[in-house]
């Protein structure tokens, strides 16, 4: 009996990994918002990495997150790492155009290989319409089965730094640096 679920278990441990190797492990996440200001301030708090405390979910007061700031903070270069009880890593803005967006590169401590996440805008009648992706991989097997979940996990995060970045650029003036990297 000990010896049927012993191996039963075995068997289900065994398909359980097997699948996780065959579930594919590339994410894509993406939100939208429109902002009713023009792509020009939105490029400026996008392309400014001290402008981001302001408007990502993750530095409320409730995170105990430490950012450190790299020598440039606006525009491609700029960089910025974190460390905290859920892990540690940087980003790096790769690219930075009014006319093609913000690129960043995201590295996880643990991660292999880093994500990318990209911030396009559209000109509305309004104002401007704001697309916030991010792409990457998870490394298996437990990745598949993390990537079946990664857009209801990141998804809502997302949707919450959208509404905060449009109430900011709203409501708010945006610090302007110099040009550096716009």
């Amino acid at each position: 009996m000990l010896k049927k679920f012993v191996l039963s278990m075995g068997i289900c441990l065994g398909l359980f990994f097997l699948l996780g190797f065959l579930l594919p492990r590339d994410f894509l996440v993406h939100r939208s918002i429109s902002i009713n200001v023009p792509r020009e301030q939105v490029h400026q708090a996008l392309s400014n990495l001290e402008e981001w405390a302001h408007f990502m979910p993750w530095n409320d007061a409730q995170n105990e997150i430490q950012f450190n700031f790299g020598d440039i903070r606006q525009g491609a270069g700029a960089t910025k790492s974190w460390a905290g009880e859920a892990g540690k890593g940087s980003f790096t803005i790769t690219d930075a155009s009014i006319t093609r967006g913000v690129t960043c590169e995201i590295s996880f401590a643990e991660a292999e290989s880093p994500s990318v996440a990209n911030f396009y805008y559209d000109d509305t009648p309004n104002g401007t319409m704001l697309q916030w992706s991010m792409r990457g991989k998870i490394e298996a097997p437990l990745g598949g089965y993390m990537n079946l979940l990664i857009d209801s996990m990141l998804g809502p995060v997302f949707e919450q730094g959208l509404v905060q970045l449009k109430n900011h650029l709203e409501n708010e003036k945006v610090e302007t640096l110099s040009p550096q990297g716009s």
